[in-house]
């Protein structure tokens, strides 16, 4: 049986690390996972940051976290409810770009779907450690 997916909602805020920080570790634990647990943690570290910071959002927004088992690890998900001004995450500057080789560097895959309420950026990461490109 595939264990339900961990989902957390927080406000778009540079406040609320801890929080996923600490959803993230047990999201890890949950789906045996530990062994890659920090590479696991910067990635939605890297992905929460770029929702706050690109989404310019409005007061009382959130930024909605999914941690999903997959067969080879787990897939983050990463649900902004609002658009970046220029609708592009690889053209955020220097700081966006870091975030976005990190994402690279220890994602097998990673992407961006838009939707009606805005956009979900997800990466794939392996139980192994190892990104599948590497």
């Amino acid at each position: 049986m595939v264990p339900e997916t961990s989902r957390i909602s927080v406000p778009a805020d540079t406040e609320q690390a801890m929080i996923v920080r600490q959803f993230v570790r047990l999201a890890c634990h949950r789906y045996d996972c530990d062994e890659v647990a920090d590479n696991i943690l910067q990635v939605t570290d890297e992905l929460v940051a770029n929702a706050v910071a690109e989404g310019a959002p409005t007061s009382g927004a959130t930024v909605d976290v999914g941690i999903i088992p997959t067969q080879a690890g787990v897939r983050i998900e990463v649900h902004d409810p609002v658009h970046p001004t220029d609708g592009d995450l690889t053209q955020d500057g220097d700081d966006g770009r870091r975030s976005l080789q990190i994402v690279t560097s220890l994602a097998s895959s990673w992407g961006v779907t838009d939707d009606a309420n805005g956009k979900v950026v997800w990466a794939e990461m392996l139980r192994s450690g190892m990104p599948a490109h590497a």
